[in-house]
């Protein structure tokens, strides 16, 4: 079954051993109540087996809200595309927990403090994987990725402030130099 998802990134709960192939070239065998992070981006994702409602949707937005309560300092960080992996895998501590953040990442959601909810809990899920050195470059790289769109995006989204290089950059999860370079 293919993973399907709008997202930038999604986290997958395996429930039995599982069978995974990346862009039909690398196929994986993950052991049961594994969580993986993976990258969407430009990958072709083929599950054995996939259950829908195993599956945390993480956006732009909340992966840059994780970087940021994360306070690491980032600009030293360069993502080399070839040297992050696109998957990473944890053993699941938490089911639960993993299935409300789910849950709440697959529904429309109207309440501020269902909105604020599913925010949490999918923090709660990506420090799971804190302990791999590969996460921060690996969610830099899913923030950072069409830089001059999401450029673009920021300003447009609210015209009427003032924008520097700074604030710009911050939102990105950038230095100012960084994205100046870029």
């Amino acid at each position: 079954m293919k993973l399907s998802s709008n997202d930038n990134c999604v986290v997958v709960l395996t429930r039995k051993d599982v069978t995974v192939n990346f862009n039909e070239e690398n196929e994986i065998t993950f052991k049961a109540n594994h969580m993986m992070l993976i990258s969407c981006e430009n990958n072709v994702i083929d599950f054995s087996e996939l259950e829908p409602s195993a599956v945390l949707h993480l956006n732009r937005d909340v992966i840059k809200d994780y970087i940021h309560f994360l306070k690491k300092d980032i600009s030293q960080v360069s993502p080399n595309l070839r040297s992050v992996p696109c998957f990473m895998v944890e053993w699941c501590q938490t089911p639960h927990i993993f299935q409300e953040a789910a849950r709440l990442s697959q529904e429309t959601l109207t309440s501020e403090v269902d909105l604020e909810r599913g925010r949490c809990l999918a923090f709660t899920v990506l420090s799971i994987f804190l302990n791999n050195n590969s996460l921060i470059p690996f969610l830099i790289r899913e923030v950072r990725s069409n830089l001059s769109a999401n450029v673009y995006n920021i300003i447009q989204s609210n015209m009427h402030k003032e924008w520097s290089l700074t604030s710009v950059a911050s939102c990105l999860c950038l230095s100012p130099s960084s994205l100046k370079k870029s």
